[in-house]
């Protein structure tokens, strides 16, 4: 008897074997680093109910009164005290962004950062502000300083601290926001954080900040809420965070 094999049902089992080769190799190549972002995951998120603890947080993660001044105290390199004195402020707008980023910096004030236009057309107050610290290229630093000046100087709007602007110093940077929110304009009814690469909808923004205000909102801390997140621990990355600097597996429930 004989039998006869089509070939398209050939060619069709030879394409079945070569994908679950390649499927095989792809799992063996990938499979110990997504094993270990597993197991990280999982062994963090079995520490969140200690790690969220009242008592864990206060006993081990927190720091004393005087530490705040002291990471908080850098000397004011720009500053303008007076921004929003004696005014009704709806929104303290926070931009975080580096030195050499004019071109963003422009950009905003032309676009969702105008205070002009938010009080024109959507009839609220805003104050735009940009965070910043020194710049870190060395061989310029002292030009880019004057630059920056000469920038104020135009839109009065940075707000420079003497720490060096780098990515690990982001942490000063929110520090710089919450010192000077607290100095300077405690009683604006919001502060948001926003960085400089990204666009904000400020109609639909002003509209849901007075909606809240209307309804009288308090005590409100909005922003998505990272749960059982674990530490980067490859070194290879930028967000790398050492045992030294960290030792617990998972991070409090932080927006």
């Amino acid at each position: 008897i004989r039998m006869f094999v089509s070939p398209r049902r050939v060619r069709k089992c030879h394409f079945l074997q070569i994908c679950a080769t390649c499927f095989i190799l792809c799992l063996m190549i990938f499979w110990v680093p997504f094993d270990n972002h597993i197991v990280s995951h999982m062994k963090s998120y079995s520490y969140r109910y200690l790690i969220n603890s009242y008592h864990f947080v206060n006993d081990s993660l927190s720091i004393s009164r005087d530490n705040p001044n002291r990471v908080s105290s850098y000397q004011y390199l720009i500053n303008h005290r007076e921004k929003c004195q004696q005014q009704d402020v709806l929104l303290l707008l926070f931009v975080k962004t580096s030195p050499e980023n004019r071109h963003r910096r422009d950009a905003i004030r032309q676009t969702w950062g105008n205070e002009k236009y938010v009080r024109s057309q959507l009839n609220a107050n805003i104050k735009t502000l940009f965070a910043l610290g020194r710049p870190t290229d060395h061989l310029q630093k002292t030009q880019r300083q004057r630059e920056l000046e000469l920038e104020d100087q135009k839109y009065q709007d940075l707000i420079q601290q003497d720490f060096l602007d780098t990515f690990h110093n982001l942490t000063l940077k929110l520090l710089l926001q919450f010192s000077w929110v607290n100095a300077y304009c405690p009683h604006a009814r919001f502060i948001m954080s926003a960085d400089d690469d990204i666009f904000i909808h400020m109609p639909n923004l002003v509209a849901y900040l007075q909606s809240l205000t209307q309804m009288g909102a308090q005590d409100l801390w909005i922003g998505r809420v990272h749960r059982g997140s674990p530490p980067v621990r490859d070194k290879s990355s930028k967000y790398y965070v050492s045992y030294e600097m960290y030792q617990w597996p998972s991070y409090p429930d932080y927006t």
